[in-house]
């Protein structure tokens, strides 16, 4: 209800707003001799293409190319195509025959020689779109702040689920390469590779987890040392089969930090149970600047509900790809028989 209202003031103020342009421009052309009502006619009846022009501006030209894109020669060339289009069209109705149905034709004549002379028309015009573009402007450039703002606390919530500890990151990193230190020279190597990778773990979302996009390559690293970890609550006679498959060359791509540890991290967490046998498969396809994850585990009975909820991981990666990757990303979380399987399809190197 409260949307609806919402949606009903907004197209209030827009229909407020060509009311008060066509009785200004009415004002404006309005001389003695002849009704003014005559000029308010003249004026609605010339306003469509305006109206077109004004919106494919303010709503299609100014948020792709100025705000999104910021290609401001792009935007400048469109702008004026847009602008002398409209004009013109603008200025074919003004001459038309239609308007002598409204004002008399000694005053079409007089007033496009004088009081629509075609500069002051096309003042007038770039003034309405002037308008309605710098209102939108704000809005949008308020709203890009509000993302920033989200986009913030995302990060920020994304680097505490992971930390999950009050003590200083930086001490744990360092206090684990000098665990790590110590497993060396005891020669307890299979110790000392997990605590690398733990280190590897604690180094990235401490530090590159800051950054907007990072190598896709540190991305795959993360989960590999991730992996690597899970491989401690496993012995030798547990039925689990863990598999990490990449397909497609893995070059200079980027991604947003932490965006799929969330999804692997919830596969072993519900797809993983000791003693039984279990599934936890990990696809990636790279392909063109597209990144196509598929995650795969076991999932038991008594832990469908809490797998498939979405939990404070899966949303926060879901919140956080819609403010980075805004249309051009699909996430999907099903189930399949036994299995249930995460799918993340990615446009890389692009942040909304």
């Amino acid at each position: 209800m409260i949307k609806k209202t919402n949606n009903s003031f907004y197209w209030l103020l827009h229909v407020l707003f060509w009311i008060a342009i066509v009785l200004w421009r009415a004002k404006g052309d309005y001389y003695g001799g002849v009704d003014i009502y005559c000029f308010i006619i003249h004026n609605a009846i010339r306003l469509p293409p305006v109206i077109i022009g004004t919106y494919v501006l303010a709503y299609f030209l100014l948020p792709k190319y100025f705000i999104l894109e910021k290609n401001y020669l792009v935007f400048s060339v469109f702008f004026f195509i847009n602008y002398f289009i409209t004009f013109y069209l603008e200025s074919l109705i003004i001459s038309s025959s239609l308007m002598s149905n409204f004002l008399p034709p000694e005053s079409i004549a007089i007033g496009w020689f004088k009081d629509l002379h075609p500069f002051r028309n096309a003042f007038s015009l770039f003034s309405i779109m002037g308008i309605l573009s710098l209102v939108q402007f704000f809005k949008l450039h308020l709203s890009e702040e509000k993302k920033r703002n989200l986009l913030q606390e995302e990060n920020l919530k994304t680097k505490l689920d992971f930390l999950k500890a009050q003590v200083n990151p930086h001490f744990l990193f360092n206090a684990l390469n000098n665990i790590y230190s110590m497993a060396i020279q005891n020669d307890q190597k299979e110790i000392a590779e997990s605590l690398d990778s733990l280190s590897g773990i604690m180094k990235y979302l401490s530090y590159d987890s800051n950054k907007e996009l990072v190598p896709l390559k540190k991305e795959i690293l993360l989960l590999q040392n991730y992996i690597e970890i899970q491989h401690l609550r496993l012995t030798s006679s547990d039925e689990v089969l863990i598999s990490f498959n990449i397909e497609g060359s893995v070059r200079n791509e980027m991604i947003a930090p932490v965006i799929l540890l969330p999804l692997v991290e919830n596969g072993f967490k519900h797809g993983i149970r000791l003693n039984e046998e279990c599934l936890v498969s990990i696809k990636l396809d790279i392909k063109n600047d597209f990144l196509n994850f598929r995650m795969k585990n076991t999932l038991f009975k008594e832990k469908k509900l809490n797998a498939i909820e979405k939990g404070i991981g899966i949303e926060n990666v879901r919140n956080r790809l819609a403010l980075l990757y805004p249309g051009d990303f699909e996430l999907s979380l099903k189930e399949e028989g036994k299995y249930f399987i995460s799918n993340l399809a990615l446009k890389l190197n692009n942040i909304g």
